[in-house]
């Protein structure tokens, strides 16, 4: 099974809180990171509504249904130990991980691109540092280089 992909719909219908007296679906529910060992499963969630709200209150354990992977798949390259580029700004960023942890596993030699709106919005950079190298830009220079995710760099005109 590809889970290099990008979306993950929630049902909270099925929830073991039941929080919800109908059925809810999130179609926009960007999958983060799967950890078979642990059983775990991360999605990034903006709580602004009633359903997301309570689904980011639940626990480690609580129960949900959800049917991934969803979206255009990522494609592994072919030739061992070769240079891949991961470009992605905003919440475009989230499927960037689990793609380059699995990237990193297979020998090649990762580098990210990842550009945000202010250094509060970058997501996890410890782990993507723990599998590649990461080059940070944010729209208001808080951290990283100015910018967009890609403009610094393709002006600078840097080999990856």
């Amino acid at each position: 099974m590809n889970l290099y992909r990008q979306w993950c719909p929630v049902s909270l219908w099925s929830c073991s809180l039941n929080i919800l007296q109908q059925p809810f679906y999130a179609v926009l529910f960007l999958l983060i990171f799967v950890d078979v060992a642990a059983n775990e499963l991360w999605l990034l969630i903006a709580a602004v509504g009633e359903g997301t709200r309570r689904l980011s209150s639940l626990l480690p354990g609580d129960t949900i249904s959800c049917v991934f992977p969803l979206g255009n798949g990522f494609t592994m390259p072919s030739h061992p130990s070769s240079r891949v580029l991961l470009v992605g700004g905003g919440v475009g960023v989230a499927p960037l991980l689990y793609f380059g942890k699995a990237l990193q596993e297979a020998h090649h030699h990762v580098t990210f691109l990842l550009g945000a709106r202010s250094s509060k919005d970058l997501l996890e950079l410890d782990l993507f540092n723990k599998y590649g190298r990461v080059c940070v830009t944010t729209e208001d220079g808080s951290q990283g280089e100015k910018g967009l995710c890609y403009q610094p760099f393709r002006a600078s005109n840097r080999a990856f």
